[in-house]
């Protein structure tokens, strides 16, 4: 699978017939006789059976992260069992292809609606259905759903995703798909891609090597040496998104703030701020930072470096620039044209706070002194106002910042 070669088209075919000893036991004539009062259907499942990893576990279902786009191209029954394939001049069309898909995380199930229990119960007693399908994913999209491996390393031969295809019966629509009814058959062909295109994030504190305290002196605020003054933090990003194969023309940050006490919040991919037991508490950001600001490139060449996000300033709605200031999270998408660069679609993002402390802040309010921990996260989109994020580009990273209140004169 590449960019270039990025779908894959399903044919299913199946038959469904009655048995040489339903047919000599009248079943057929019952059937024709009750048609009017009992129902057969037929349905179609698809699914993957992935292996990503050697000595890894086989993934079984549809990875609904992958974002494949489904289409019916053809659907047809005919009455009898058909040994070629069925067409429009030897088989009957299922109408209203786009209403028949069913898509779930488990399988992309095809429906036809068809009561079939009068072709059973007459004729032949068969009935021979078909379904053609393509499987669309975007370039940046294919990596989810098809590992990578290498075709000519031996030991990975097998590694990839093969297409698992069901046909299953039953007595409603809504049923068939459940239905313990069924032939299952396994694709013996491996899809694969043979390149990574995916992203990284990289988020760190600008070093000060002239500091008596150290190189990462950022990290460390003692509130006894301070006082109640709120020290500046300077961070840099670095988000590297030459690897995907169609990247966006939009790059999406967010921001959060958790502490080691009331636990670290980890991003997951969609979700900045993950909810349930163990997911940790993201803090008010405001409450602990002021001044946040995050820049973007001299766009007007006039000596600094344009703010494309500030946390003092009202949010942001434009073409090229949209930001958000929630309680618990910050979120700004730029055009990627706005920002810094290191090389082609390696983007260098400076970020600088002020971090609060002192006891007059942290006795007053029951704040604690801690490790905080301010996550980053990174993901192109194709529009300011798209919706849906390239899977591949989604990257994560993080500092954490002891803000501490020590007496060093008993510290060694």
């Amino acid at each position: 699978m590449s960019a270039a070669n990025n779908f894959l088209k399903v044919d299913m075919k199946a038959t469904v017939e009655l048995t040489q000893n339903a047919k000599d036991s009248g079943v057929g004539n019952n059937m024709y006789t009750f048609k009017n009062n009992a129902a057969i259907y037929q349905t179609f499942l698809m699914m993957y059976d992935k292996l990503a990893t050697l000595g890894g576990s086989h993934e079984i279902g549809i990875d609904m992260a992958a974002n494949a786009k489904v289409g019916i191209n053809s659907y047809y029954f005919a009455e009898g069992i058909v040994s070629g394939a069925l067409t429009a001049e030897n088989a009957k069309a299922v109408s209203n292809l786009s209403s028949k898909k069913v898509e779930s995380a488990k399988y992309i199930e095809l429906r036809n609606e068809q009561n079939l229990i009068e072709m059973l119960g007459s004729g032949s007693n068969a009935v021979t259905l078909q379904v053609n399908f393509d499987m669309v994913y975007a370039a940046d999209d294919l990596s989810t759903q098809f590992p990578k491996k290498d075709p000519d390393d031996n030991t990975q031969t097998a590694l990839g995703t093969k297409v698992i295809g069901y046909s299953k019966i039953a007595s409603t629509v809504e049923s068939a798909a459940n239905s313990a009814t069924y032939i299952k058959i396994t694709d013996n062909d491996l899809y694969y891609t043979t390149t990574e295109s995916t992203a990284s994030l990289t988020y760190n504190v600008q070093l000060t090597p002239e500091s008596s305290a150290g190189q990462y002196s950022y990290l460390g605020i003692n509130s006894v040496e301070t006082g109640d003054a709120e020290m500046f933090v300077d961070t840099y990003a670095v988000y590297d998104a030459h690897r995907l194969t169609s990247p966006g023309d939009y790059i999406e940050l967010t921001l959060t703030l958790s502490d080691k006490g009331e636990g670290y919040v980890t991003p997951t991919a969609g979700t900045p701020i993950p909810t349930g037991e163990n997911a940790g508490k993201a803090l008010n950001i405001s409450d602990y930072l002021t001044e946040l600001k995050i820049y973007g490139a001299d766009v007007n060449n006039d000596g600094d470096d344009d703010v494309i996000f500030d946390q003092s300033a009202a949010e942001v709605s434009a073409e090229t620039r949209v930001t958000k200031k929630g309680d618990t999270l910050y979120t700004v998408r730029v055009q990627k044209d706005l920002l810094k660069t290191k090389s082609d679609d390696v983007y260098v993002i400076p970020i600088t706070y002020k971090v609060r402390t002192g006891n007059t802040l942290f006795n007053s309010t029951g704040k604690k002194y801690s490790n905080y921990k301010v996550s980053l996260t990174a993901a192109t989109y194709s529009s300011i106002s798209s919706s849906n994020y390239s899977k591949p580009s989604y990257a994560f990273d993080h500092i954490i910042y002891t803000n501490a209140r020590v007496l060093t004169s008993v510290v060694n």
